[in-house]
């Protein structure tokens, strides 16, 4: 009896044959290259899978062609404005009429709405789904990764669409896993991880469990940096050169001389760094402004607080602010007025429009003030700095002397995510070929069990 019911539980366990069958490909569109080609089909091939594609490689190009293979109607996702370049790009170079629709109405068979408007749709009426800026899964408890996996598990067909994961965030792609319904966050991190003795926050891969790990990530993510990673040139793929100017700023403070200290201690809390910002921010302001308004091309000004937006607004007349307070309709017309030329600065912080944006079209950006997400700080970086730019992209970073030690943070971390990608060259498929979905179980070895488990 005992033995039976095992059986049984380790049944549960395996995925189901149907949840993940191929999708019937046909041909795939010439107008994607050799490389995007070979994404498409490992995606096809495996029913539900994610595209870990670095800026400017044609993620919208990819979701859109997988998405034209699906029987039934199909539904997209995508950051306020980023739907309306999708309908473009969709249009142009494969055909396909997509219906932005914000209201829940469904006409065709490809629609695009926005996270902030999913709640309007009957999203069990689809049969796939295509997530683009995926990374909105990332926080393992937060409620819009929960809402997302929630509405779509019985989706049959899904696709997740994001840039390279932030450095050593295992957890982000636990999350997309268990989205495409593989595995729960939770079960990766038992499998695989083990929890970093100095902060319980943070999760380490096991000593002998990396190359397994990433053999796992191979069979359902296609990690593609640059097309050679796939074997094909690099040609029409070299970022021009990127120049980063950090600005410091000296704050005059008694802080440590009232606390009977020579100098300030190089530890720095989040209460001590907000303190540090709020006593800098006219300098900061002072010098954003002063580069900006000298100037009559397009600035992209990043802030980290609501006080630096307004301050920034006031000291840059002819800019345009998107904040988060802003209705959906206002920020989409201010970013894609941006876009098209209509403003000539925008300001805006990178976890409002940080994410999934084409501004090849600016050169230059600032950032008034910084954090210690690394992903936020690339994210904007890649807005500008990404295939098909041919400027050289400035990029300036204007912090206060004590946010330092945040500035060291990043630097350190931009080695990090470097590594990751290294890592995640074992997730590059074979040309050609798909991978399984499932890692199967094939026990080589009877084990008896003792007699005295059957005993009452």
């Amino acid at each position: 009896m005992f033995n039976q019911d095992y059986q049984t539980f380790l049944k549960s366990k395996k995925n189901k044959e149907e949840d993940f069958k191929p999708i019937n490909s046909g041909e795939i569109h010439n107008a994607l290259f050799p490389f995007q080609k070979d994404v498409v089909e490992m995606l096809l091939g495996i029913g539900r899978g994610a595209a870990f594609l670095d800026t400017g490689l044609g993620k919208t190009i990819v979701q859109c062609e997988w998405a034209r293979h699906i029987e039934g109607n199909v539904i997209f996702v995508a950051p306020l404005a980023v739907a309306q370049q999708t309908v473009f790009e969709a249009k142009k170079h494969l055909g396909i009429d997509l219906d932005y629709s914000k209201d829940g109405t469904v006409k065709g068979k490809y629609t695009i709405t926005n996270y902030e408007r999913l709640e309007n749709f009957d999203c069990e009426s689809f049969d796939g789904v295509v997530l683009d800026e995926s990374s909105i899964l990332k926080g393992q408890a937060s409620k819009t990764k929960a809402m997302i996996c929630e509405r779509f598990k019985n989706t049959k067909y899904r696709l997740a669409c994001t840039a390279t994961p932030a450095p050593n965030d295992y957890t982000e792609l636990g999350n997309h896993a268990e989205f495409l319904g593989i595995m729960s966050t939770q079960e990766m991190l038992m499998r695989w991880f083990l929890h970093d003795s100095a902060n319980t926050g943070d999760w380490r891969l096991k000593g002998h469990a990396v190359k397994p790990f990433w053999q796992w990530v191979s069979s359902w993510a296609a990690c593609v940096s640059k097309p050679s990673d796939l074997g094909y040139t690099n040609e029409g793929y070299d970022l021009p050169p990127l120049n980063i100017t950090t600005h410091m700023v000296t704050v005059d403070t008694k802080t440590a001389y009232d606390d009977g200290l020579l100098f300030e201690l190089p530890d720095i809390n989040a209460a001590t760094l907000h303190k540090k910002k709020r006593e800098s921010v006219l300098d900061r302001v002072g010098i954003v402004a002063e580069m900006v308004n000298e100037s009559d091309k397009p600035w992209i000004v990043w802030c980290e607080s609501n006080q630096e937006s307004d301050l920034l607004k006031k000291a840059i007349p002819d800019a345009v602010e998107v904040k988060g307070s802003d209705k959906p309709d206002t920020k989409e017309e201010r970013l894609v007025g941006f876009s098209e030329g209509k403003y000539r600065v925008l300001i805006s912080k990178s976890s409002i429009c940080g994410f999934g944006m084409n501004w090849q079209h600016c050169k230059n950006m600032v950032f008034a003030s910084i954090s210690y997400s690394y992903e936020k700080f690339y994210q904007a970086v890649r807005r500008s700095w990404r295939f098909g730019q041919d400027q050289q992209v400035n990029v300036h970073v204007v912090i206060a002397d004590a946010e330092l030690p945040v500035w060291r943070v990043i630097e350190k971390k931009s080695g990090d995510h470097e590594a990751m990608k290294d890592h995640m060259k074992y997730a590059v498929f074979s040309k050609g070929s798909a991978s399984q979905i499932k890692i199967d179980y094939n026990p080589n070895y009877q084990a008896t069990l003792p007699d005295w488990l059957f005993k009452e």
